[in-house]
């Protein structure tokens, strides 16, 4: 058979690849074993994609940048997860256009020491007046195995974990660390938002119908860093989220706005664990919910069919009960406003649905999880930016006084009450003086990084407050408090450094 040119390049690609276990390229038939086996890729190329580890076909952890190693620069393959005897391990590359594979045979050797067999002790024998009494007692089951659980990071925030099913279990419990994550009936879940570099222990309990535990099963997994790309943006690289302000020119009556902006600059801040947005991550394993708009309608919340919301999500403890669902697999993301769960049901008085491949924009006459009709998920500060170093995109902002004159795009929807001719629209976008030097600001390194994404991206004015502050994520539906890992506390920061006198609104992106 004729050979096309994809065939060839992958057949290029699979000679310049080796698997490498220890430290020299290894051969069929290799003897491994121990906690901590160096299984990597030795290739010539350093363009790939992705490089995905299987063992015996399943997939156990994905690389995107050299070296390319399973489970990351600090991660070993523990053997004594594995059964003795022959194991394949296999190794696929990606390319644009072209993909490569290679295995290798590996015998694992470890040694299970047995248990000790306890001989029978033999009981007293005992004289009663009684008749004997014949108990039947049913075997006691045996507990899964604790390397029966398998426990893999996927990325810098996400581990997959599976195990084998037991016999009699009607349901599976699985914890990270104390934390309940999930109850399912299947045989595998993913635990998502973890924080990069950071090392998780799981516990599933096999439960049987009456609720019994029948066992135990115990894990561990580290994650790897951050990519050099960076956290990840929800919205499309062309939205009104991701594009920068670039050549924008300040609106006529610039002057008006911004005096009018500074006199309700009121005590900057920005919300971490209260009157911020709590992200909830969903999958393929997320119950789904039926949830109206109980409050105002018309409302886009149910337009993408029943919602997909993890057992750990947690709306923001606020009157605003903000709560963003989102589901990166599927490109969805949900809004929703006074979100509440009870009796096994999730709540909402408004939100929205809206797909993150397209302008990232609600549509026009409906009623979302915000005065503006963005995208509750749209332009909040997460603590893995803060940690990086840099946010990608423009944040979103509430200020006292908001004008009832109507709403600039991005939004398509205000509730403004100032008549005062100077006020900003809810949708205005503004940005910081783009020539100051932040870097020689005496504020935080945190502060800086907030302060080059208003240089760059903006900020949008997306609802009315008693002061002005620039939302962010907050952390509730993690399971840990993420904004400690940055150095922050509190329900909200000061952002009173950063100079607001030196701010402008731009033209609308739209």
């Amino acid at each position: 058979m004729k050979k096309t040119k994809t065939q060839a390049r992958v057949s290029r690609d699979s000679r310049a690849q080796r698997i490498v276990i220890g430290t020299t390229t290894s051969k069929n038939g290799v003897k491994i074993s121990g906690r901590k086996v160096i299984w990597r890729l030795r290739d010539a190329r350093h363009t790939r994609a992705r490089v995905v580890f299987r063992i015996d076909g399943k997939k156990y952890w994905i690389d995107r940048d050299p070296p390319y190693r399973f489970k990351g620069s600090k991660g070993y393959l523990d053997t004594t997860k594995l059964a003795n005897g022959s194991h394949t391990l296999a190794v696929t590359t990606f390319r644009v256009k072209a993909s490569a594979i290679s295995r290798i045979k590996v015998i694992v050797v470890n040694r299970h020491p047995q248990k000790k067999k306890t001989p029978p002790t033999t009981p007293p024998t005992t004289t009663t007046t009684a008749p004997p009494t014949t108990t039947t007692t049913a075997p006691p089951s045996t507990p899964p195995s604790a390397s029966a659980l398998q426990a893999g990071a996927v990325d810098y925030g996400h581990v997959v974990l599976s195990w084998s099913a037991v016999a009699g279990a009607s349901a599976y419990r699985v914890y990270r660390g104390s934390e309940l994550l999930m109850t399912t009936s299947g045989t595998s879940a993913t635990d998502a938002m973890l924080w990069p570099e950071t090392s998780y222990d799981y516990r599933v309990d096999a439960v049987s119908a009456d609720a019994s535990v029948l066992g135990s099963m115990r894990g561990s997994a580290s994650t790897p860093a951050l990519p050099s790309s960076g956290f990840p943006r929800p919205f499309a690289s062309t939205s009104v989220w991701n594009t920068p302000i670039g050549s924008a020119q300040a609106v006529s009556n610039n002057d008006q706005l911004i005096a009018n902006f500074g006199a309700n600059a009121l005590y900057p801040n920005m919300s971490l664990h209260k009157w911020a947005v709590s992200v909830a991550e969903a999958s393929s394993s997320s119950p789904l919910f039926n949830v109206l708009c109980s409050l105002y309608n018309p409302c886009t919340l149910t337009s993408l069919g029943a919602i997909p919301i993890p057992f750990t999500a947690v709306a923001d403890t606020s009157s605003d009960g903000h709560l963003a669902v989102f589901d990166p697999a599927n490109g969805r993301t949900w809004g929703m406003w006074k979100a509440g769960y009870a009796g096994g049901t999730w709540t909402a008085a408004a939100g929205e649905a809206i797909s993150t491949s397209g302008d990232g924009r609600v549509p026009e006459h409906t009623a979302s999880s915000n005065a503006a009709n963005f995208p509750l998920l749209a332009g909040i500060v997460r603590p893995e930016e803060i940690s990086q170093g840099r946010i990608d995109h423009a944040l979103v902002f509430t200020l006292p006084e908001i004008s009832s004159a109507g709403h600039v795009c991005p939004a398509t929807h205000d509730d403004g009450s100032s008549a005062n001719p100077n006020a900003l629209m809810e949708g205005m976008r503004l940005q910081l003086d783009p020539s100051l030097n932040v870097d020689a600001l005496s504020i935080p390194a945190w502060q800086k990084v907030i302060a080059k994404a208003l240089q760059k991206y903006g900020m949008y004015l997306r609802d009315g407050s008693g002061s002005l502050a620039i939302v962010a994520e907050n952390p509730a539906s993690r399971g840990y408090d993420a904004w400690a890992k940055v150095g922050l506390s509190g329900n909200s920061v000061s952002l009173a450094g950063i100079p607001w006198g030196r701010f402008r609104v731009v033209s609308a992106p739209c």
